[in-house]
């Protein structure tokens, strides 16, 4: 669903933890930002997240196993998990900022990267 259109160098940041849990999958992770969209154009919001913590602590260690996740709202305040590989939706890395922009009609997103590089998704 979504495509990978430009890199460049980058450093925001904002924390935020989210726990899903489903029947078929579960997860923890740590997500950093959270945007609302219309993902699958059903008109029922859904969500794009993207994180991780590269702040190393005794206690916790290194957060990095997020890849970027599409949470499909189901219309009754429920969401369902879409795989990386249907979605598209594919921004590793410590990100601190995930920004909704237009190009050429259509919506896109930059992720922001502490000591990383900007990225850029945008739906097919």
């Amino acid at each position: 669903m979504y495509c990978q259109i430009q890199a460049v160098p980058g450093n925001l940041r904002v924390p935020v933890m989210l726990m899903h849990l489903s029947q078929t999958s579960r997860s923890c992770a740590h997500f950093n930002r959270i945007q609302v969209a219309d993902v699958n154009d059903d008109h029922i919001p859904d969500l794009l997240l993207c994180g991780n913590n590269y702040a190393i602590e005794v206690e916790t260690g290194r957060n990095d196993a997020g890849i970027g996740l599409v949470l499909l709202g189901t219309g009754n305040g429920e969401f369902k998990s879409i795989p990386v590989t249907q979605s598209g939706f594919f921004i590793p890395g410590n990100v601190k900022c995930l920004q909704k922009i237009m190009i050429k009609d259509k919506p896109a997103y930059i992720a922001g990267k502490n000591m990383d590089y900007i990225q850029v998704v945008q739906k097919k």
